[in-house]
This record gives structure tokens, sequence and C-alpha cells, in this order.
């Protein structure tokens, strides 16, 4: 399971009262299956720092962290099963759509690849933006948890 962001879909919101920011971003779980769909629109500044926070979590406290979209009922669901493996489920509200054992660290990258995706196109978009510091501080906290996860594993 991957995290997919389109940086093409990055986009200022076009509200005078709001600077929220959105794009497509949605996961990859087999070859052609997407949650909660390809192409899913959605608060993307704010669903990455959960996110990042979720993994933190699970990494330092081996513990299940639930991972939401902002837009809808969707969320996943990932639990540390023993000190190597991961399970994942995928959920509309309470309803599990999709349950199965994967590769935690490839969807931290493909997390942390989002992330460095989403910096760089948004100081394209808008220069004077000021540089997102908490999603900076905590992809580098990320990368040296990760570190210890992958000799962990």
């Amino acid at each position: 399971m991957i995290v997919i962001l389109d940086p093409d879909s990055i986009r200022l919101s076009e509200s005078k009262i709001s600077d929220s920011v959105f794009a497509h971003i949605y996961l990859q779980y087999d070859v052609d299956r997407y949650f909660p769909e390809c192409g899913w629109d959605d608060f993307v500044e704010i669903i990455l720092e959960w996110w990042l926070d979720g993994v933190i979590n699970l990494i330092k406290h081996k513990e299940t962290s639930v991972f939401r979209f902002m837009d809808g009922d969707f969320s996943f669901q990932i639990q540390r099963v023993g000190e190597n493996s991961f399970f994942v489920d995928l959920r509309e509200r309470s309803s599990i759509l999709f349950a199965q054992e994967f590769d935690f660290v490839r969807f931290c990258q493909s997390l942390v690849a989002a992330c460095n995706l989403f910096l760089r196109r948004i100081q394209q978009i808008c220069r004077d933006r000021e540089v997102l510091g908490a999603l900076d501080m905590k992809l580098n906290i990320i990368r040296n948890l990760l570190k210890s996860l992958k000799s962990d594993l």
C-alpha cells in the first residue's frame, strides 16, 4: 500500500477567507485498487500532517493508529502485529472494506515522498508562503525513526 499524491492537482483554496491547500491524494493498495478512490480530492496539507503524526505514534509507541481523510467518512487503521509485521484495514464509517498484512516501511517511504512533493510544489505555487515548518519537522522525525525501524525488521 502506498500514498499517491498528484503534484499537478495541488492548489490553494479559491475562497478569500481560507488558505487551505487541496490535492488528489489517495492510497493504492493493489495494482489497480485505490482508496477511497483514484483521484480523491482532499485537504492535503492537513491530512499529511495527521498521517505523519499517526506514523510517529505507531513507530514510537507500537500502538494502533487511525489515519483519516478529511472529506467523507473514510479512514484506515494500521496495527503493529508482533515486532515485524503490520496490518491495515480500510474503512468507510465503521465498515471494513479491505484488510491485510502489508509493507509498513514502503508505506512510510511513500508518505515521505508525498510530503516532499507537496513541499516542493507548494513553494512553486506561492513563493510568499512560509515553508511549512511543522510538516518539515515531522518529516525529519520520521526519517530518523524509519532508520531504526528498518534495522529492527
